[in-house]
């Protein structure tokens, strides 16, 4: 059965770029595919647009497992279709991670983290909704 692992959205919608010489990478994994300095990027042109499942670090895979089901819905609803039919447990993790996600306060690198609302989606059980503090 083709794996329905979500495929890295890195060199797509993420990009890691070098602080040492500013060059620009689809992500860190794949540093031997430099797209050259990041002032210089097109997006228009890029060619490295593959589907990459090679890692399972989290820096781009979180992010492209958490919105893939909202992607899918947009451009390819019959995918969305096929894989809650062939892998509920997908999106009862999905719905966890989207609780885990708001009471982290959608990593907002702005605010302190809230403790309380960390504390409740620890005490919660996965289908109960979080409470705002």
């Amino acid at each position: 059965m083709k794996s329905l692992a979500t495929p890295c959205r890195g060199g797509i919608d993420f990009f890691f770029v070098d602080s040492r010489n500013g060059h620009t990478y689809p992500c860190g994994y794949r540093g031997d595919e430099d797209l050259g300095e990041f002032p210089d990027l097109d997006l228009h042109s890029l060619k490295t647009r593959k589907e990459c499942r090679q890692c399972d670090w989290e820096c781009f895979r979180d992010p492209s497992e958490l919105f893939s089901p909202l992607l899918d819905l947009r451009i390819a609803p019959q995918r969305l279709i096929t894989r809650l039919c062939q892998d509920r447990k997908f999106f009862k993790l999905w719905k966890e991670d989207l609780l885990y996600y708001r009471a982290c306060q959608y990593f907002n690198g702005r605010i302190a983290p809230s403790t309380g609302l960390l504390d409740d989606w620890q005490k919660a059980p996965p289908h109960q909704p979080l409470t705002a503090h």
